[in-house]
């Protein structure tokens, strides 16, 4: 049903979005995403959805420069890559996608980055129209 998956990384937890371009529908995950099951959560989740696109969120300063975050994020990438070459990898930059979230009145930090992932693929789907319309 979901062909995209979008993920907010951090170091602790990461946040899962899933979404589906056609209908425009984005839906949060419902479970914790430990950093450290992350990549065994993520196989599953391709697997069970039939996940063929991932849409990974690449934070920058405000003068687009590299932060300590973004190199973590690109090693990420680089696994992804490796274990899931079946599936469309893109970086999107993100900024304030966690400031976004926590903006919609929600304190458990869960929620928080998966309503972030959930801006990530937003971004994303919009920048798909924004290049169809051209």
């Amino acid at each position: 049903m979901f062909a995209y998956l979008g993920i907010d990384w951090g170091s602790k937890r990461c946040g899962l979005a899933y979404g589906e371009k056609e209908s425009g529908l984005i839906l949060p995950a419902t479970y914790e995403t430990p950093t450290s099951d992350i990549l065994a959560i993520i196989k599953k989740e391709i697997m069970e959805k039939k996940i063929s696109h991932i849409i990974l969120g690449l934070p920058k300063s405000f003068h687009n420069k590299t932060t300590e975050v973004t190199q973590h994020v690109k090693g990420f990438q680089n696994e992804l890559a490796k274990l899931f070459p079946e599936v469309k990898l893109e970086l999107i930059q993100e900024n304030l996608t966690t400031k976004i979230a926590k903006s919609h009145g929600v304190s458990d930090k869960v929620l928080i980055n998966h309503l972030a992932a959930c801006e990530i693929l937003k971004t994303y789907f919009y920048k798909l129209e924004l290049r169809a319309s051209k």
